[in-house]
C-alpha cells in the first residue's frame, strides 16, 4: 500500500496525484494487454481457419489416383492431418494461455479497481476530516 507524506490540511497532493496516475497508467496497461490478447486469439482461429480449408483441399486431392499415388497421397495425407493436429493443439495452447493471462489481467483489474475505490474513500473520509478541522477552526475564531 502507498504511503504518503502529509502536509498541514491532509496528504502530499503531489504524492495522491502520482499514485493516481500510476493506477491509471496500470490500468491502461491491463486494458492494451487485454485488446493484445484478443487480437492473436482472433488470428488463431483465422489460422484455423486456414487449416481447415487446406484440409478440405488435401482431402480433395486424395480421389481418384493409382496405387503409387495413392500411397503417396495417404502419406501427405497423413502427414497433414498430423500438422493440422499439431497446429490445432499449438493453437489451442496459445488460446489457453492466452485466456489464462486474460484471466490474470481480469483479476488485476478488479483488484486495482478495488484498491482505488478503496483509495477514494479514504481519501474522502480525509478530506471530510480535514474540512471538519476547518469547521472548527473558524468556529473557535468566531467565538474569539
Amino acid at each position: 500500500m502507498e504511503k504518503f507524506q502529509r502536509e498541514i490540511f491532509g496528504y502530499k497532493r503531489k504524492n495522491v496525484n502520482d499514485f493516481v496516475n500510476l493506477v491509471v497508467a496500470k490500468t491502461e496497461e491491463l486494458a492494451k494487454t487485454i485488446e493484445t490478447q484478443e487480437k492473436t486469439i482472433q488470428e488463431l482461429k483465422e489460422q484455423i481457419k486456414v487449416y481447415q480449408r487446406q484440409e478440405i483441399y488435401l482431402r480433395g486431392a486424395l480421389d481418384g489416383r493409382s496405387q503409387e499415388e495413392k500411397r503417396t497421397t495417404e502419406e501427405a495425407r497423413q502427414d497433414a492431418i498430423r500438422m493440422i493436429k499439431e497446429a490445432r493443439e499449438n493453437a489451442d495452447r496459445i488460446i489457453a494461455s492466452a485466456l489464462s493471462r486474460n484471466e490474470k489481467i481480469e483479476e488485476q483489474t478488479r483488484k486495482t479497481e478495488r484498491n482505488l475505490k478503496k483509495f477514494k474513500n479514504r481519501l474522502r473520509t480525509v478530506v471530510e476530516q480535514q474540512l471538519d478541522i476547518i469547521e472548527e477552526i473558524e468556529e473557535i475564531e468566531m467565538d474569539d
